[in-house]
């Protein structure tokens, strides 16, 4: 298998996800510790299960990658195991936009945020396929979001 240099970055920055899934279920036991004082629970039930989702993509993810560098599995099954997780982290977006858009605390950009990941997650899912300049375009609206808050 050849790298180019976007796979060694890609792999690089996989690396950092190992330790996603705990992040995330630190944050849903935050908010299994705020449902019982909050003044909305379905918020907080929402989030749980969005972040519930998130963990068990990060899961996923981890074992692919995993597997990736110790060689244990094919390219095919690591292409599948990539849309499984890509499914989940899909239905997360899904439950955090309804989310923000139920409670109206967010602003448009925090959700053009999220629908940044959300058109990455539908392509490689294979959920809804498109080209790589859509997603170039949606990555781009989530840097921005994420670099405004810099200055």
């Amino acid at each position: 298998m050849t790298l180019t240099k976007r796979g060694r970055g890609q792999d690089g920055r996989q690396v950092g996800w190992l330790g996603k899934s705990l992040v995330e279920a630190n944050t849903i036991q935050t908010n299994l510790d705020k449902v019982e004082t909050s003044e909305d629970p379905t918020e907080q039930w929402i989030t749980i299960l969005a972040r519930t989702f998130f963990m068990i993509r990060w899961a996923i993810e981890n074992y692919r990658v995993i597997l990736k560098f110790t060689k244990a599995a094919p390219g095919p099954a690591l292409v599948a195991l990539n849309k499984r997780a890509k499914t989940f982290w899909l239905v997360a977006i899904a439950l955090t936009l309804i989310n923000m858009i139920r409670t109206g605390k967010k602003t448009v950009l925090d959700m053009l945020f999220v629908a940044g990941d959300a058109a990455a997650a539908l392509h490689v899912s294979g959920v809804y396929e498109t080209n790589d300049g859509v997603i170039g375009v949606c990555g781009g609206m989530t840097a921005l979001k994420q670099a405004s808050g810099m200055w």
